[in-house]
Formats: structure tokens, C-alpha cells, sequence
């Protein structure tokens, strides 16, 4: 400050300031920028400061406690969002002394002034400043308010109000895929078999491939079984050798085409186009459903299991199995 002209009266300093421009600053013919300033001084310790320069207004006080009351106060006022998206215009906003406006500062009396050019210290210049001025101008005219307390609403739910059901939903729609395909229930098995069928179909059994997705270090990734690919869903119930050659055994076996598939969509397809009766066509679901059952079985064991067992009892065991579901629960004639 180059000079101050200072007069006292009941302890409060008043004084006119000429600042130094800096570079790219706007400043006056004679290369400086004036303003005012002025001190309140109720004891040694108890004070407050107030520069204006060039249309900026600064301000300290010894009550840092207080100012910084204040500033929270406006930062409610003006959500992170809203300063983000009009920088510019959020800067010439007018920061108020709250402590004996506050019931006039509502959103209501800003709402009602017939000018958003009341809120600010200065008219918006031209460019990004009036581009961003204009935007938040048109969105207030959107705005209308409601003779009543405000309250929290939750926009999940038509109402209003809370409910753990939206919440629920919502997370289940993003974090989980879409399914093109409903879920089958085939009765004529067990219903830890069905249980199965529906982890196959989602993808959601611990094989190899997706435990190393999850960030759990296995030794490999290969297929137990037949030590030709990746672990994955597909390959241990469609793509394997060995599950291949117990789906040509079951279409020699009812007397069907087969067709090699490389996942449950295409299985899924093959298995309605198939033209068969329609109740043999559950009964051949079903027997899938127990081979699916009978090779996670026997994955497990290679992995899990001491003795080794014997690919050649694959089928032998589905046939023994599929009976004895078919026998009890299904009501279908095998003829």
C-alpha cells in the first residue's frame, strides 16, 4: 500500500488505499487500483478488518472462530455442484453478513426479486461469465416452491420416502447383468440340482477362472479335468472333452441330434429348437441338468478328493441318477 489516510473515532479507522496493478490485472490510466478499508477495534484483542479494492472485498477479524462460522455457513448455501458448473458467476456472488441477515437470506427472497442481478456485485461480463449467468437464469424459472417446511426426499421412490426395497433394486440393476434369458426350474430333480443349473446359467460358480478375477492367487487356471483350457463355466460344462463325449452318449441315448455348443445360450437354443414331445423334451432337460451335477461332482473330486475317479463312471452314474429322479418325481412316461 503506497499511502493511507487514516482518521480515529470511537476506536474505528477508515482510510483509502492505492494498490500496485499486477500483471493482467485491470487497472486505472495511472497504473493503480483504489479502494477503502476500514478497522473496528473493540479491545487489543477483539478486532475486525475490512479492505475493498477494485470491487474485491476482503476481511479478517481476531474471532477466527467466527469467520470461519460464517464461511461454512455460505458453503451450505452454495453446493459444491453449483460452484463447479458456474465458476464464474458463483465468483461475483455477493458474501453477505450472515449474523444479523439471516432470515433474510432465504431462497425465497431470492426467487422473488425480479433479477438474478441482485445476487451479485457486479453485472456479468460478457463471454463465459453471461453464458453461465444465462444458464443458471434459465434453470430458476424451472423452479417453483411450496408453502411448507422443508423436508429430505428420496427420489427412488415415487412417495418420497425411504424404503430399503429401492435401495436394494437399484444396486441389484447395476450391479448385476441383464439376463436375455428367465431362469428354469425343472421339477422332475432335486432342487440342489436346480440350484446349480441357475449358477451355470449366471455364471456364478467358483471355478478357476473366476476366482483369479476375484484377486485370489491359485496355482492355475487350467481345466482339472481334461488340462486343454482355461477353467472357465463354459469349458467345464460345454466346451470339454469329456463333457462332449457324455452329451453324444445322451443324444445316442434318447435318440436326438447333437450338436456341439459352446455355452448355455447355445445349449438353451438347441435344446427348443430340438423338435421332440414336448414332455420328453423336460425329461432330456433334466438329465442336462444331472450332467451338470454329475461333472462339478466330479471336478471336485479331482481337486479335493485323495483317490482319482474314473472318467468311464461319468455316464453310468447320470443314467443311475437321472432313474431314480425321473422315478420318484416325474409323472412324464419314458416310452
Amino acid at each position: 500500500m503506497s499511502s493511507i489516510k487514516q482518521k480515529r473515532k470511537r476506536k474505528v479507522v477508515q482510510g483509502q488505499v492505492n494498490e500496485d496493478c499486477q500483471d493482467n490485472a485491470p487497472s486505472a490510466k495511472d497504473g493503480s487500483e483504489s479502494g477503502a478499508c476500514m478497522l473496528w477495534q473493540k479491545s487489543p484483542d477483539l478486532w475486525y478488518l475490512e479492505l475493498v479494492v477494485s470491487g474485491w472485498r476482503v476481511s479478517a477479524r481476531s474471532d477466527a472462530s467466527k469467520r470461519e462460522k460464517r464461511e461454512k455457513g455460505w458453503e451450505k448455501r452454495c453446493s459444491k455442484a453449483a460452484r463447479n458448473r458456474w465458476k464464474k458467476v458463483t465468483a461475483i456472488a455477493l458474501f453477505e453478513e450472515l449474523e444479523n441477515n439471516e432470515d433474510e437470506y432465504r431462497v425465497s427472497s431470492k426467487l422473488k426479486a425480479p433479477s438474478l442481478v441482485t445476487t451479485f456485485r457486479r453485472n456479468a461480463r460478457s463471454g463465459i461469465e453471461q453464458t453461465q449467468f444465462d444458464s443458471m437464469a434459465e434453470i430458476m424459472k424451472t423452479i417453483s416452491l411450496v408453502p411448507r417446511v422443508d423436508r429430505y426426499i428420496w427420489s427412488l421412490e415415487n412417495d418420497g420416502s425411504f424404503s430399503v426395497a429401492s435401495i436394494r433394486k437399484t444396486l441389484d440393476d447395476n450391479r448385476f447383468q441383464e439376463e436375455s434369458l428367465s431362469t428354469r426350474w425343472v421339477k422332475s430333480v432335486p432342487i440342489k440340482v436346480n440350484i446349480l443349473a441357475w449358477k451355470v446359467k449366471s455364471n456364478a460358480l467358483p471355478t478357476r477362472f473366476n476366482i483369479s478375477r476375484r484377486g485370489m492367487d491359485i496355482d492355475s487356471i487350467d481345466c482339472p479335468i481334461c488340462k486343454m483350457g482355461v477353467e472357465t463355466t463354459s469349458h467345464v460344462f460345454f466346451q470339454c472333452n469329456v463333457v462332449r463325449q457324455v452329451m453324444r452318449k445322451i443324444s445316442s441315448w434318447w435318440n436326438v441330434e447333437y450338436m456341439e455348443v459352446n455355452s448355455y445360450e447355445e445349449w438353451r437354443s438347441w435344446l427348443v429348437s430340438t423338435r421332440i414331445r414336448s414332455n420328453i423334451k423336460v425329461i432330456i432337460e433334466g438329465i442336462y441338468y444331472g450332467l451338470w451335477w454329475v461333472m462339478w461332482n466330479f471336478r471336485n473330486k479331482i481337486l479335493f478328493d485323495t483317490k482319482i475317479p474314473e472318467k468311464v463312471l461319468i455316464f453310468d452314474n447320470l443314467v443311475s441318477s437321472s432313474f431314480y429322479w425321473f422315478k420318484y418325481r416325474c409323472k412324464a412316461s419314458f416310452k
